[in-house]
């Protein structure tokens, strides 16, 4: 999915890919582990995400990975990864 943002580094407007398999898993894992409700927990929120993750790459992740996309699949999978940790 596509997702247009202003970035608050360099506040250029822009857009970011999420892969959406990758986004309806952290989704379910965020369930699952006791997120609350959409509108008490920013997790449950693609832009907090995208918010996020462009303050990590744009300041001191760029090395991490090649693009900016590939950065937030990165990224929303190690969150998914630490959710299943804490279920095991």
């Amino acid at each position: 999915m596509k997702i247009n943002y202003t970035s608050s580094v360099t506040g250029k407007r822009t857009t970011a890919h999420v892969d959406e398999n990758i986004w309806k898993i952290l989704q379910k894992t965020i369930r699952i582990t006791g997120g609350q409700r959409a509108e008490n927990d920013g997790r449950t929120s693609v832009e907090h995400w995208i918010t996020a993750f462009d303050k990590e790459f744009r300041t001191w992740a760029k090395d991490e990975a090649p693009t900016f996309s590939a950065y937030i699949s990165k990224r929303l999978t190690e969150e998914i990864m630490m959710d299943l940790e804490a279920l095991s």
